[in-house]
């Protein structure tokens, strides 16, 4: 975790910023340190003030600060802030954006770098749940981040499929018991007659068929963390048991006279509030607030805005390279019906309708047809996302522009990939304002010599 960050501003920042950004744990550096390629963690820079280009700006920062955040600071106004982020900004900022403001973004941003790094080690989409852009997703890395480096138990509660085991990973993989175990004791998937054996372990001999003895999952916790996914299923009589392990920190295999001192943080998952279970008499309230020290709620995927065409963007190109398919794009239907969808199997269920998809496509984009036949049907309902609202407005704009960066500007191929017709194509470029330039370059497709 870092405990001071660093803001390297061009030009520099007055001292009364400097001042207050300090007060709140801020470092500030000069523009001339940052020549020296000093390390800082948030590049804050005045494109008008420096009389140069976003884009070139940024250019620049790659290859002395390479991974670090830039935000832009400019004049109020879409289309600067829209330029902005196309340059590659992480954020937009006014010029009279004040220091706890600036604080605020800077750890926000440094939270979302520190995911990607704690998944860098790991395929992308065992990470995925997490990414987004969504005021729910960015929500749900902060405080993933803010309770990494405890060991304070944590209750994560959600729908299916929405990525609790991997929050659970994330915090044991940040804490400070990383170097230990993380074994996932699937709650509801342990046949009852077995469950306390594979819980807690047995002595050789203990009962009928124990020829070796066993350590049981707790104890290989050791030193490690310990995942209950699921623990609602458990029945009352292993809850009191896994309560005294809790309480006495140390377990009794079956059949053995003696305790085993155990160490482990606990992490625990829910698809139902476990205080209903509680209610119902199904689940000791003792045991609840041993688990929910903290809890942390993981939102589902139809609560998270735009992201379901973030991830399916993202499941495109890995659903593609493990194919062994060239599907590089979802055409404008599509991307319309998977933001229409309410995904009951949250972000597993994106992730396999997209793997179908790739599976069956037989162009290079996927088209609406493509799409598991549940998802079609959604575009039907009242709940289709239609062209005039604002909310499709802007996630179009960001998905043709995507698309006409990944062929260079070439607005014919473009079109062929989205689905669409040249004609059609223009006309959105018109209406929401989209300037990405073609460039020349090698092997242009027959048919794709004209890019206007």
């Amino acid at each position: 975790m870092i405990l001071r960050p660093s803001i390297l501003f061009l030009p520099d920042a007055s001292e009364r910023m400097r001042a207050e950004l300090d007060s709140l744990g801020i470092s500030t550096v000069s523009a001339s340190q940052g020549e020296q390629a000093h390390e800082v963690d948030l590049v804050l820079i005045e494109p008008k003030q420096l009389g140069q280009d976003v884009a070139v700006l940024r250019r620049g920062f790659d290859d002395t600060h390479p991974g670090v955040p830039v935000v832009v600071m400019g004049d109020a106004g879409l289309e600067s802030a829209i330029s902005a982020m196309r340059a590659g900004a992480a954020d937009y900022v006014e010029p009279s954006t004040t220091a706890l403001e600036l604080a605020s973004i800077t750890r926000r941003l440094i939270s979302e770098r520190a995911i990607v790094s704690s998944l860098s080690g790991s395929t992308r989409s065992s990470g995925s749940e997490l990414v987004g852009n969504s005021p729910k997703a960015r929500e749900l890395r902060e405080r993933v981040m803010q309770l990494a480096s405890s060991d304070v138990t944590v209750l994560i509660s959600g729908e299916t499929g929405t990525g609790k085991e991997l929050v659970a990973n994330l915090l044991h993989r940040n804490g400070s018991g990383k170097q230990g175990p993380f074994v996932v004791v699937g709650c509801s998937t342990i046949p009852a007659s077995l469950a306390e054996s594979e819980l807690f372990g047995h002595v050789k001999g203990a009962f009928s068929g124990a020829l070796t003895a066993h350590l049981g999952l707790v104890r290989a916790a050791h030193e490690g963390t310990l995942f209950l996914d699921d623990v609602g299923s458990l029945s009352l009589d292993l809850q009191a048991k896994l309560l005294r392990v809790l309480q006495q920190r140390s377990v009794r295999p079956i059949g053995a006279t003696q305790e085993v001192p155990t160490d482990f943080r606990l992490l625990a998952s829910t698809t139902v509030p476990l205080l209903d279970l509680v209610k119902r008499g199904v689940f000791r309230e003792d045991l609840y607030y041993r688990l929910a020290v903290v809890e942390i709620a993981v939102p589902s995927l139809r609560d998270r805005e735009h992201d379901a065409l973030l991830l399916a963007e993202l499941f495109l190109q890995e659903a593609s390279a493990h194919l062994g398919k060239t599907v590089r794009s979802i055409s404008t239907a599509a991307a319309r019906a998977l933001l229409a969808y309410r995904w009951p199997g949250n972000v597993r269920e994106l992730k396999n309708a997209i793997e179908y998809a790739v599976t069956v496509a037989a162009f290079d984009h996927l088209s609406e047809s493509d799409l598991p036949e549940a998802i079609q049907a959604r575009r039907s309902s009242s709940g289709e996302v239609r062209a005039e609202d604002p909310r499709w407005s802007a996630v179009e704009r960001q998905h043709i522009e995507a698309v006409l960066r990944s062929v260079d500007g070439n607005r014919a191929r473009a079109a062929r990939l989205l689905g669409i017709d040249r004609r059609t194509l223009h006309r959105k470029l018109d209406r929401l304002a989209i300037d990405v330039p073609p460039r020349a370059r090698p092997g242009v497709l027959p048919g794709d010599s004209h890019t206007k």
